[in-house]
């Protein structure tokens, strides 16, 4: 049978094949400069932190492995004082896979799935499909706030 006579369905299901195929060849491309970027920017904000003023410090950390294929990032935020704590959230993440991990001091979750936005431009991240998608400064910025919001309901 030939394509212009599949029906819509089959060519619907053909197309989107097509843009998985490209969509997954971006991202094990773009993936490993998407993930170098995300560590730049996090450690500009951990590092920035103690400029507020308000007992916030962090650290970003490259906490990879020597010859292990998973790459890894901590980012610690503290707050000193006397409702001060220390939390801190690990980022995972596989050259060439679909998505980096996350978890929290607080064993919290998380899977930033990568798309490319807007409409084959450039590689960023989702939580979900619902949510919009981030690009690594964007990313950054969610991962750190969420560190400080978390930061003063630990106990030493």
């Amino acid at each position: 049978m030939n394509v212009a006579q599949a029906p819509d369905w089959i060519k619907d299901m053909k197309s989107n094949y097509e843009l998985d195929k490209l969509v997954s060849l971006r991202v094990t491309e773009e993936g490993p400069d998407f993930w170098f970027q995300l560590f730049n920017e996090l450690e500009s904000a951990t590092r920035s932190l103690q400029s507020i003023g308000s007992g916030y410090s962090g650290q970003t950390s490259n906490t990879s492995k020597p010859n292990e294929v998973e790459k890894r990032y901590r980012v610690d935020v503290a707050l000193s004082g006397r409702s001060g704590g220390l939390t801190y959230t690990d980022l995972f993440y596989r050259p060439g896979d679909s998505k980096i991990r996350s978890q929290t001091k607080e064993s919290e979750r998380l899977a930033y799935v990568f798309c490319i936005w807007p409409k084959g431009s450039k590689i960023a991240v989702r939580l979900d499909n619902e949510s919009a998608p981030l690009y690594a400064r964007e990313m950054a910025e969610m991962i750190v706030k969420d560190a400080m919001s978390r930061a003063p309901q630990q106990v030493f």
